[in-house]
């Protein structure tokens, strides 16, 4: 009786600590998707407030397709969220 009781703790606490697969948002997707250029193009550059996006729209000749489509994406996230002065 005490194994399934065991069993079921583990199982358990392996679902609590396995990652939950949530939905990538644009943020999420920049990063995978441009994360080597983000730093061979924009060096230093702290995250937040629109800096990185600017950096890349900066060096947006530079970008693969890839990263420039996810920065596109990302840009209109940022600008949905951004309160207007």
């Amino acid at each position: 009786m005490k194994k399934p009781v065991a069993m079921l703790i583990v199982a358990v606490c392996f679902a609590w600590s396995a990652p939950a697969k949530a939905e990538e948002g644009p943020f999420e997707k920049l990063g995978a998707v441009c994360g080597e250029q983000i730093e061979s193009l924009c060096p230093g550059v702290a995250i937040g407030k629109g800096r990185i996006l600017a950096c890349l729209e900066k060096n947006q000749d530079k970008l693969s397709k890839e990263c420039n489509d996810a920065r596109v994406n990302a840009k209109k996230q940022f600008e949905e969220q951004e309160p207007a002065d």
